[in-house]
């Protein structure tokens, strides 16, 4: 979510293979013999898999540029004002390896009929890598390759009576 954070978390799953459940409580996390976080741990049992954090990856580098905002006028009698938002977002992977990344970044959405959100791009429709969840979230399922740069461009609409101000976070 690089609109709160312009890191990338590395989350492992990882299977039980001990003959014993593993208790909950603390634990400490080691990646390539680095000490790299603190967690705690949920009853798992002998075969079960679960999710753990790894940290920040700091091979991963996030971009977040500016919005760019673009407004204009429409309508004779009822006067509406129609407001382009356009956000880039980049990611770097430094790495030697390819990586699977999930992104998510937000659409506002409106409880007033007289204003009008409308998603331009990317389109959700028939899209593999994207998809709008539940709460009105853009998640996008990448894979960037050894050393690639991919670049995600979010754009929409608000349209709104001219008369009034609107203000979303």
């Amino acid at each position: 979510v690089p609109k709160r954070t312009m890191n990338a978390y590395i989350k492992a799953k990882v299977k039980n293979t001990s003959e014993y459940a593993l208790l909950s409580g603390p634990a400490n996390v080691f990646f390539e013999n680095n000490f790299v976080a603190k967690t705690n741990l949920k009853p798992c049992s002998p075969t079960e898999e679960f999710t753990c954090s790894l940290g920040v990856d700091p091979a991963i580098r996030i971009d977040y540029k500016p919005v760019k905002r673009f407004t204009a006028q429409s309508g004779i009698l009822s006067k509406s004002t129609v407001t382009t938002y356009t956000q880039v977002i980049e990611i770097k992977n430094t790495t030697q390896s390819a990586i699977k990344l999930l992104l998510s970044d937000c659409v506002p959405m409106s409880n007033d009929e007289k204003i009008k959100v409308k998603l331009l791009e990317p389109s959700v429709k028939d899209n593999p890598i994207v998809k709008l969840n539940k709460s009105h979230n853009l998640e996008f399922d990448l894979n960037i390759g050894a050393g690639q740069t991919q670049e995600i461009t979010i754009k929409y609409n608000v349209e709104h009576p001219s008369d009034q101000d609107v203000e979303f976070f």
